[in-house]
């Protein structure tokens, strides 16, 4: 049997498609922890003048049992326009 580059090529395509198929296989994810606690303050009534200092507080007396990551992030947003960088 004689193979000619367009069969060669064939078979090659075949094989790496059908590798590429088994290794797309889903994977399963970790558990993820979400602590979202309600912000209190600044709530959305509260206007800010250029300038001033605010304390940003938040009620936290309901967290889950494990907190993974301890580190608190806040962005400024303006209708559907977020900041790119935390305060």
């Amino acid at each position: 049997m004689q193979f000619t580059p367009t069969s060669l090529f064939a078979l090659f395509f075949a094989l790496f498609s059908a590798l590429s198929l088994t290794s797309a296989a889903p994977l399963s994810l970790d558990k993820r922890d979400v602590y979202d606690p309600p912000v209190t303050y600044p709530h959305t009534s509260t206007v800010w003048k250029v300038g001033a200092q605010h304390n940003v507080t938040w009620n936290t007396s309901n967290p889950p049992k494990q907190i993974t990551n301890t580190i608190g992030q806040i962005y400024l947003r303006h209708g559907d326009s977020t900041l790119p960088t935390a305060l």
